[in-house]
């Protein structure tokens, strides 16, 4: 398959409907960047999300209703993530790493986050840390 169709499934099965899985969505990009590097995610416009892929100078545009919040949900779960179970708030924005435990990994994948939640500005981008 390629990152588009990758993409596109995902966010077909994950964020489409009623029925949306946003931690669902961040553990398959987690997983894909250590496979295809730094992935970026923007609005592309209020009903589409936009996937920046450097490594391969490859863009996907995705059509999503409801974009812009469920683009907040995705940078809500990255920041919990890096911000650690201790945390007591999530900040709108951050850059940190997120660390898993992962049951079925000898080595602890790790990656390298930014992320801005403000309601003028969503952004993130996630990249592997091996």
């Amino acid at each position: 398959m390629s990152i588009a169709s990758d993409i596109q499934q995902l966010v077909a099965e994950k964020l489409s409907g009623t029925k949306i899985d946003p931690v669902g969505v961040v553990d398959q990009l987690l997983a894909l960047s250590q496979q295809q590097g730094e992935i970026r995610c923007q609005l592309a416009d209020d009903q589409a999300l936009s996937f920046v892929f450097p490594k391969q100078a490859s863009v996907v545009r995705v059509p999503l209703a409801a974009a812009k919040g469920k683009l907040r949900m995705l940078c809500a779960r990255l920041g919990v993530l890096s911000a650690g179970a201790d945390a007591t708030s999530i900040p709108a924005h951050g850059d940190g790493v997120i660390e898993l435990n992962t049951p079925t990994a000898n080595a602890h994948p790790r990656w390298r986050v930014q992320y801005q939640n403000t309601p003028s500005e969503q952004w993130f981008s996630i990249q592997s840390r091996e």
